[in-house]
């Protein structure tokens, strides 16, 4: 709560030391005018190869439009519904990305411009595959790297902020 502090003779304002930040929260959320209701267009469903655990948005094919690609935890594969520049995805096309996909990251790992997949594969092999872009969209064979027990999830990065991406 605000209090008028009367140590002094202008129109300055104290929290209350007890829940001052609860009370500057509280101020700034009664005092902040209220949204504009948003209307949200009706879902749509669009087929990957179930189950999908794992989703990432980003230009596959390079040609402006964002696509989907989705992890598969029981068929070992990722998906690559590829956007048709109107908001629609096409069918998924399958690619075979280790054991058990539970996450996956996109980034372009090898420097060629196009975004590369990278997965986690959590049953017994306890690895990351990477499956690079052929710049159409199209993925290689998975390539494993052994990681610690059952990864979960997957960052990329320029960790060592030299250039190229690190998982």
């Amino acid at each position: 709560m605000l209090k008028k502090s009367p140590s002094t003779h202008r129109e300055s304002f104290k929290l209350k030391r007890r829940g001052s930040w609860l009370a500057l929260a509280a101020s700034a959320l009664l005092a902040a005018p209220a949204a504009a209701p948003v209307e949200l267009a009706a879902p749509r469903t669009f087929e990957g190869d179930p189950p999908a655990l794992a989703a990432a948005v980003g230009d596959i094919d390079r040609d402006g439009d964002p696509d989907v690609v989705t992890g598969n935890f029981t068929a070992d594969s990722i998906s690559v519904l590829k956007n048709d520049g109107s908001g629609n995805l096409g069918a998924p096309a399958n690619f075979g990305a280790g054991e058990s996909v539970t996450a996956i990251a996109l980034g372009d790992l090898d420097g060629d411009g196009d975004l590369d997949v990278v997965a986690t594969n959590t049953f017994t092999s306890y690895s990351v595959s990477v499956l690079k872009n052929n710049g159409t969209g199209g993925f290689s064979a998975p390539v494993a790297f052994a990681v610690g027990d059952e990864p979960e999830s997957v960052a990329l990065g320029d960790f060592d902020k030299d250039g190229p991406i690190q998982v």
